[in-house]
């Protein structure tokens, strides 16, 4: 499976979305990849575009996305629009 295009991610916030997942792959022994951040198309005033929200596809998504939940993240998953990934964002 290769990118659509390269991943572009910056930010504290980015970095420490990143961490939590992988915190979660690490502790669970899970496949972990990230599917977008300030990248790709989003929704008109997405918080991916101010480095806030961060895609991810793992081989467990409702167990990563409780994690990311139970951490304090906004998350989006088996909903519209988020189907194939989990989406976290910091947006409260």
């Amino acid at each position: 499976m290769g990118l659509r295009e390269p991943i572009q991610a910056s930010g504290v916030m980015t970095r420490w979305i990143c961490d939590v997942a992988a915190m979660w792959a690490l502790r669970h022994g899970s496949e972990l990849r990230i599917v977008s951040a300030q990248d790709h198309r989003h929704a008109p005033n997405s918080l991916h575009y101010d480095g806030l929200a961060v895609d991810f596809w793992a081989d467990d998504m409702p167990a990563l996305a409780r994690w990311m939940d139970a951490h304090g993240l906004r998350v989006f998953w088996d909903v519209p629009g988020h189907y194939a990934h989990v989406h976290a964002d910091a947006g409260g």
